[in-house]
């Protein structure tokens, strides 16, 4: 499974999709990002990149989302 290319969406300090290392329920595949702002997180739910990273996890494994605020 080759994993999404590595970039940095406009908005983001961090942002990463993985595999998770723990198959114990299967393939896990893990999105960690941290946005600048909520008006950034917007941006990007609507954007080409996050259409194409929720293609990729659709098509390579079974996944929930969550976002919260720190």
């Amino acid at each position: 499974m080759a994993l999404l290319r590595s970039f940095q969406p406009p908005g983001t300090t961090k942002w990463i999709i993985e595999r998770s290392v723990d198959e114990r329920k299967g393939v896990v595949i893990v999105e960690d990002a941290t946005f600048e702002s909520e008006a950034a997180l917007d941006a990007f739910r609507v954007s080409e990149d996050h259409a194409e990273a929720v293609a990729f996890m659709k098509e390579n494994a079974d996944w929930l989302v969550g976002d919260w605020w720190e």
